[in-house]
């Protein structure tokens, strides 16, 4: 069984360091891990930028770690070229431009408002800089405003839909269309509140996971499990060994093990290698209009 996780905030959350330099020497020794996406989570720190480098650094003792930033509203017009340049350096997967509340760049999933002037800037700056942006934590309008602007299939790496319950980080039905239009990909998390309620076990989230297949296919969804980032999981799905039974009950739910396999890795590095692609082939165009 391997799997890649596109969020876990183990980098941020976890302060021991032992513990996590315990955690890092974990995911090497996994076999089953081929990736993990450890978010750093920077709205609660005063100086996020010094908190991001830490982590990096952190990250750069395993391979299979590699890093994203959760909320970059710490960016503002004064400090734009500096931070944007750190951000480069670092290098992370994507980014996320906001988390639940408005910021500088534009409105989280608990706020109303939209896109900023200097929001719309950034992700201009940073997907030329080959960066992607996250869309969770988006409000609905935030993220509308996102798919008139960005060039890249869209991207989310943790959350849940609204067609098994209503919540404001959940996407829409015309939301998950929008991104499998784009070729895009979505990482289901494990937070019971997004999910249903308290009653939430492995067996609910086989099930969620076989709704969303049967309505929308099997090659744009995967793990963005959100470890670290709560502690409203399930008590049977609270670590990585826990996967291996979520795939039984997938299994019960009729899905195929190829499906599994997209759902657990080959979707998320699928994505990637599109990202590459798109990249390439926008290069090769700017140097052809040159």
């Amino acid at each position: 069984m391997k799997f890649i996780d596109a969020h876990n905030d183990f980098l941020i959350e976890i302060k021991d360091i032992k513990e996590k330099r315990d955690y890092i020497k974990y995911i090497k020794f996994n076999n089953s891990i081929k990736r993990i996406c450890s978010s750093v989570w920077t709205t609660k720190y005063p100086n996020a930028i010094n908190k991001l480098l830490e982590c990096y650094n952190y990250s750069q003792i395993n391979k299979k770690i590699s890093i994203s930033i959760e909320d970059i509203g710490f960016i503002n017009k004064n400090n734009l070229n500096e931070t944007v340049s750190i951000i480069k350096k670092i290098n992370p997967v994507y980014c996320g431009l906001v988390w639940n509340y408005n910021n500088n760049l534009g409105g989280g999933c608990y706020s109303n408002n939209g896109l900023t002037k200097l929001g719309k800037e950034v992700i201009k700056i940073l997907e030329k800089s080959n960066v992607i942006i996250d869309t969770a934590h988006m409000n609905k309008k935030t993220f509308f405003e996102f798919t008139k602007i960005t060039n890249f299939p869209i991207f989310n790496s943790h959350t849940n839909f609204n067609l098994f319950k209503y919540h404001k980080r959940n996407l829409s039905d015309k939301q998950i269309k929008m991104v499998i239009y784009s070729n895009g990909f979505i990482g289901v998390c494990f937070v019971k509140n997004f999910i249903f309620d308290n009653l939430v076990n492995l067996k609910l989230i086989a099930r969620e996971l076989a709704v969303f297949i049967n309505k929308y296919g099997d090659t744009n969804i995967g793990i963005g499990s959100d470890f670290y980032g709560t502690k409203d999981l399930p008590k049977d799905l609270k670590t990585y060994e826990d996967l291996k039974y979520l795939k039984k009950y997938l299994v019960k739910e009729g899905l195929s093990i190829k499906t599994i396999n997209n759902i657990y890795y080959k979707n998320y590095q699928n994505y990637l290698k599109r990202i590459k692609t798109f990249i390439k082939n926008q290069n090769n165009f700017n140097k052809k209009i040159k």
